[in-house]
C-alpha cells in the first residue's frame, strides 16, 4: 500500500473543509494543510485546523505546515519563536504530525530544527523536513542530522529549489536518499499527478517512500475526490 498525502488550501474555511472530505473520499492517506498556497504555503489559522480536525481526524491523517512567511527558509528571530508557538498550539489540537524546516544558509538550522522536532516526538506527533531539503547544498549530511533528531520524513522533488524541474526529475536523487536512509520515509513531491504516477511508483521500487500532491487533484480551486481516487488507484495498482 502505497500512501498518498494531498496538499490542502486553507486559506479559506469552506474550501479547506471541502478539499479535505474530498481527500478522505478519494482514499488518501493523508492531507497536508497550509495557508497561501500561491506562495509556496504557510501556517493555517488555528481556528480552520481545529474544524478539520474535527471533521476528518481519526479517519485520515492531519499534517500541518509550519511556515510562518513566503520566500527563503532562513528565519529571523521574529520568525523563529512565532514557529515555536505556533508548533506548540498546533500540536495541542491533536494533530497527526507537522512539516517544517528551516536552513543556516544553506544547511539546516539545526538549533530550531531539534527543538520544534523533539517537542512534537515528545507529544506523539510525527516530524516532516518539508522542501527546503532541496535548497541545501549537503544533503546527506542534512539526512544524517534528520534522521538522529527524530524526523520520520522528508518532503523532496529531488531537484533544486526554484527549479522548474519536477519529481520525475529527480527520482534518481530521491532514490540514492532512501537507500541510504532506509529508516526515513521520503515523500515524493513536486509535479506528481496521474500522468506520472505510475513512473513515480516504478522508479521507487524496493524503497520506503509515499506520495505528495497538490495542484493535479485541483478542480476549480477544490480538492477534487475524484481526482484524488484516480491518483491513489494508479499509484496501487502501479506497485
Amino acid at each position: 500500500m502505497i500512501d498518498v498525502e494531498i496538499c490542502i488550501d486553507c486559506t479559506n474555511l469552506t474550501t479547506a473543509l471541502k478539499s479535505a472530505e474530498a481527500a478522505l473520499e478519494g482514499g488518501a492517506r493523508r492531507i497536508e494543510c497550509c495557508k497561501d498556497m500561491v506562495i509556496g504555503g504557510t501556517t493555517p489559522d488555528l481556528t480552520i485546523l481545529q474544524k478539520i480536525v474535527d471533521l476528518v481526524g481519526g479517519k485520515i491523517e492531519v499534517v500541518v505546515m509550519i511556515r510562518p512567511r513566503g520566500g527563503d527558509f532562513t528565519f529571523n528571530r521574529t520568525d523563529r519563536m512565532t514557529m515555536l508557538t505556533d508548533a506548540q498550539q498546533i500540536i495541542a489540537l491533536g494533530v497527526d504530525g507537522i512539516v517544517f524546516g528551516s536552513l543556516d544558509g544553506d544547511r539546516v538550522d539545526e538549533v530550531l530544527c531539534e527543538e520544534i522536532a523533539l517537542y512534537a516526538s515528545y507529544n506523539g506527533v510525527k516530524n516532516t523536513f518539508h522542501r527546503a531539503f532541496d535548497a541545501l547544498s549537503d544533503p546527506f549530511a542534512a539526512l544524517e542530522f534528520l534522521e538522529e533528531t527524530r524526523f520520520q520524513r522528508v518532503l523532496t522533488s529531488g531537484t533544486a529549489w526554484g527549479s522548474s524541474l519536477s519529481a520525475v526529475d529527480g527520482l534518481s536523487n530521491i532514490k540514492e536518499f532512501a537507500s541510504e536512509f532506509p529508516r526515513l520515509e521520503f515523500v515524493v513531491g513536486g509535479g506528481v499527478s496521474s500522468e506520472n504516477v505510475q513512473a513515480i511508483v516504478q522508479g521507487m521500487a524496493n524503497t520506503k517512500f509515499s506520495l505528495h500532491a497538490y495542484s493535479s487533484v485541483l478542480e476549480n480551486g477544490v480538492t477534487s475526490a475524484e481526482k484524488v481516487k484516480h491518483l491513489v488507484e494508479l499509484a496501487q495498482k502501479t506497485r
